[in-house]
């Protein structure tokens, strides 16, 4: 499953046989998001759909700011009763791992 998106998040781990969660630090989102904007600010990024150009959002940044505090809990918490399986990747080099290598329960 992708997003953050809370209200929906029961109905999605219903479906869900394994959750992996990008469990990444705060300013590492907040480097990857400013140094994205500043590199891309305007253009439409191979990974987006046509006229959705890169911009700045002040919403989106304090979204990834106040995650931790918000929204990290009840995810957390929500995945702590999952019935599947949950993978938990906290660095860059985890998720490389990840990707690259065998798959990994935590």
């Amino acid at each position: 499953m992708d997003g953050n998106y809370g209200s929906t998040l029961a109905q999605r781990l219903d479906r869900a046989e394994t959750v992996i969660f990008l469990d990444i630090p705060r300013p590492v989102c907040l480097w990857r998001v400013l140094w994205r904007t500043a590199t891309s600010y305007g253009r439409i990024r191979d990974d987006m759909p046509a006229g959705c150009p890169e911009r700045f959002d002040w919403e989106f940044l304090k979204f990834i700011w106040n995650f931790q505090k918000m929204h990290r809990p009840q995810l957390i918490d929500a995945l702590g009763h999952f019935d599947g399986t949950t993978i938990i990747l906290k660095t860059s080099a985890e998720v490389t791992n990840f990707r690259c290598g065998p798959l990994t329960h935590f």
